[in-house]
């Protein structure tokens, strides 16, 4: 079953001159590696692409035309994003441009926006976001990393953890504890961290499969100006919930997923029929592509068909919560057809395949165990249902 969708004109015309682009303009390195369904690029390479995407007047993708967009309409970034994924291109820099600088254009103080906004477009610096911390969770409005008022900025000692990229970035977008009040979400603040301010350490959280993207951080007297606070002090929870917002919608990850069924589809086709099990992963491809299917048609009707402030904030979470779930899926089933291929790609201690390592679908396992998170970072599955029932469904929790 072909996943595609009747685009107008003016749209085809955009996606075949994506198409070939891409094709060119692409580092095979890089395509390679997302061809394995990698997500932990080097910076080096993520900085090469945003570099390229750049050259071609692309650095700008989500920003307004004013601020170095490329002016396109919904239909053609959601083309766009498609044709990345079709031609195994990362997408673009999720925590810099995708979540920092529309916040910074929606919070931040115009020295700010003009002070950061070139590096992100360019590619020439990196930010991770500051949430969740020890005996947190998905329960952000929990956090207790303290900020400490000081006459010309703030002071903070505390640690944060589960910090994706904190190891390549040189900015952070974090949110901290400066007084308590009657909702605990009242009393945290935005702060814009300079990564290698002194008292800050980073140390690696690595994951069962072997990759690296998680940190866990510890501030120690670190001190912040005034001029790097977003908005005002004590607003961070509307920065937080905005920023979550961006990131459901980006983290259900249609694209990808249509391109894994790609995959999928091209490793069924090469098995033999005397496996055994063709009949069953066929039959399972064939549920699942009907519910990718049914999934990206609520993507696009959430994109291109409902005006944005129609959208409730249930959107995002059900768009998380059933993309997260239906990747998981789809990676479990690349993982069977590859059979015992796929754990080729785990570290030693974690495979169970002895001698005998084939190699031409260990990226299967990596990638299932991967994307085992996705259902919990952005905000926990369970989190999301609640927050449909209360924005959807009317019901108080």
């Amino acid at each position: 079953m072909a996943l595609s969708f009747i685009l107008s004109e003016r749209a085809e015309a955009f996606r075949s001159d994506v198409a070939q682009t891409l094709a060119t303009a692409l580092p095979q390195s890089i395509r390679s590696q997302i061809a394995d369904e990698r997500i932990d690029l080097s910076r080096d390479d993520q900085a090469t692409w945003q570099s390229v995407l750049n050259s071609l007047g692309w650095g700008g993708l989500g920003l307004p035309p004013e601020h170095g967009g490329p002016g396109w309409t919904d239909e053609e970034y959601f083309v766009f994003s498609r044709e990345l994924a079709r031609a195994d291109a990362p997408r673009p820099l999720l925590y810099c441009l995708k979540m920092v600088a529309p916040t910074l254009l929606r919070f931040g103080t115009p020295e700010q926006i003009a002070r950061f906004l070139p590096g992100i477009i360019s590619g020439r610096e990196f930010w991770c976001l500051g949430f969740s911390e020890p005996n947190v969770g998905s329960d952000l409005a929990s956090m207790k990393c303290p900020a400490r008022k000081m006459n010309d900025g703030y002071e903070i000692t505390g640690s944060k953890t589960w910090i994706s990229d904190a190891h390549h970035a040189d900015l952070m977008c974090g949110f901290f504890r400066t007084s308590s009040g009657e909702r605990k979400q009242e009393g945290i603040t935005a702060l814009i961290i300079d990564m290698h301010t002194p008292g800050i350490t980073v140390r690696p959280l690595l994951n069962y499969e072997g990759t690296h993207e998680c940190n866990e951080i510890f501030f120690d007297q670190v001190r912040v100006p005034d001029t790097d606070l977003i908005g005002e002090e004590g607003s961070g929870w509307a920065v937080i919930k905005f920023l979550l917002n961006v990131e459901r919608f980006d983290v259900a990850e249609v694209p990808r997923s249509i391109a894994t069924v790609a995959r999928i589809r091209n490793r069924i086709g090469a098995l033999q029929n005397t496996t055994g099990c063709l009949q069953e992963l066929t039959a399972r491809l064939a549920r699942l592509e009907i519910d990718l299917r049914a999934l990206a048609a609520t993507e696009c009707r959430y994109v291109l068909g409902t005006p944005q402030e129609d959208l409730t904030e249930a959107a995002p979470s059900l768009l998380k919560w059933v993309g997260t779930e239906l990747q998981q899926d789809l990676l479990e089933l690349l993982m069977d057809a590859y059979g015992e291929q796929a754990q080729a790609g785990l570290p030693p201690e974690a495979a169970q395949v002895g001698a005998r390592r084939p190699v031409e679908g260990g990226f299967a396992g990596r990638a299932f165990h991967r994307y085992r998170a996705t259902t919990i970072y952005g905000g926990a599955t369970e989190v999301q249902k609640e927050l449909i029932s209360r924005n959807a469904l009317g019901l108080k929790a």
